[in-house]
């Protein structure tokens, strides 16, 4: 070996002993998976799960309902429209549709926070980087984000989403023996890199055990043993990721990749939850072109991540929560488009749950939003509440069991009640 690869080989090494537990995972956890879809720049809940035909006397709300009509599909309405067909179809019985939200701002940001993490400033956490906190043990990348500004409540660092060009670079981080990542030859052979490993651990581990050493060399010295072992788990997640079934998909949309690679994060057991976002969806001019293919994008990304849990049988620990900044206008604009309106929806998925199939809150005829009773989920304009985003995200902390961690009651969303959204046996008519 010449001296820059045994450098090469030196630095990797280096690496992986700073970061303790880099290579292993907890592949014990049977725990639940948490995505949540992001459909950023505000989507149009009235051409999709919250459908709205024109009033009678008033501007047109949507193109389609002037030669077309709501459809249904089990208990729920949804529009004729991009691709929505074929995905409820697909979907409904592991949906619960939350309609009625309102987000109380038109502004980008304070929607983002508010239907990420309930409250509309920065510095609360996702529900998938709550539950990561809460949940992880060693997952190698508790937490993934497909965001430039992911919401951690610096609890917990995020781990962007590997697309399909990052793998050769994964593989170098996983691999820091092959001379490159599209080669089979290393550094060392395999009996030397052996004889090295061994030398590393007759050395560091009677100095992980020694009480003449301080607590924190201890530490050190533990740390380092773990780090320069791979359980295979990392291995095991490039491989899933790089065969996963894409169902036809180009494997190096960012779209579709995020879907694949959080699938065979979790798979693998490096990770237990994910925020993917996905744009298009600020549609202030030519809005029904331009909001059918943002819904299809999203669509297409949702019923991916259900067909490759399917493949590597993980869809009953699967959980997927889809939302937005808010919705849109209930009427178009002199582009064809829609502006911002604060009224909107969020979805949640599991595979076959007995809540599924449900429609709680409601808006109007003109996507107004409807006050309910939050426990028998009816519309009670009187002594009725109106939905917000800290309630649906406060029900889906409960619901993820960790609403009772410290990690939750230090981010308290202040919301009076939490819904029934999950209780079976209710539903807003």
């Amino acid at each position: 070996m010449n001296r820059r690869n045994f450098l090469k080989a030196t630095a990797a090494a280096t690496l992986f002993a700073s970061n303790p537990g880099l290579l292993r995972a907890a592949t014990d956890y049977q725990g639940n998976f948490i995505v949540t879809v992001f459909a950023g720049g505000g989507w149009d809940p009235t051409s999709f799960c919250d459908p709205k035909m024109n009033v009678p006397g008033e501007r047109i709300i949507n193109n389609w309902a002037t030669n077309n009509t709501t459809q249904t599909v089990g208990n729920i309405n949804y529009a004729p429209f991009a691709d929505n067909d074929a995905f409820f179809k697909a979907h409904y019985q592991k949906m619960l549709v939350i309609n009625g939200v309102d987000v109380k701002s038109n502004s980008h940001s304070t929607g983002t926070f508010n239907n990420m993490t309930g409250v509309r400033q920065d510095g609360f956490p996702s529900v998938a980087a709550l539950f990561a906190a809460s949940t992880k043990t060693q997952q190698l990348m508790p937490w993934l984000a497909g965001t430039t500004r992911p919401n951690s409540g610096k609890l917990i660092a995020p781990s962007t989403i590997a697309g399909s060009g990052a793998i050769n670079n994964l593989k170098r981080l996983a691999q820091p023996n092959l001379f490159r990542s599209d080669r089979s030859d290393t550094f060392l052979q395999n009996d030397e890199l052996a004889l090295i490993k061994q030398f590393r651990q007759n050395k560091a581990s009677p100095l992980a055990t020694d009480n003449t050493q301080l607590a924190k060399q201890r530490r050190q010295y533990a740390n380092y043993l773990q780090s320069i072992y791979s359980d295979g788990s990392f291995e095991e997640y490039l491989n899933l990721l790089q065969t996963a079934d894409m169902k036809g998909f180009n494997p190096n949309s960012a779209n579709f990749s995020q879907a694949a690679s959080t699938i065979a994060a979790f798979k693998a057991g490096v990770s237990l939850s994910s925020d993917i976002r996905l744009g298009g969806f600020d549609t202030h001019g030519d809005h029904d072109v331009r909001q059918a293919r943002a819904l299809t994008r999203l669509t297409q990304t949702v019923d991916l991540l259900w067909h490759i849990a399917n493949q590597f049988n993980i869809q009953d620990r699967l959980v997927v929560h889809i939302a937005s900044d808010f919705g849109r206008t209930n009427r178009y604009n002199g582009g064809n488009g829609k502006d911002h309106w604060s009224i909107t929806s969020s979805v949640i998925m599991a595979n076959n749950p007995a809540w599924g199939n449900r429609v709680v809150g409601a808006s109007d005829e003109k996507h107004y939003a409807e006050k309910i009773d939050f426990t028998t989920l009816q519309k009670d304009a009187t002594n009725g509440t109106r939905i917000e985003p800290k309630h649906v995200i406060n029900a889906l902390r409960q619901h993820m069991g960790v609403d009772s961690q410290p990690a939750s009651s230090k981010f308290d969303l202040k919301a009076d009640s939490i819904p029934e959204f999950f209780n079976s046996a209710r539903m807003t008519t």
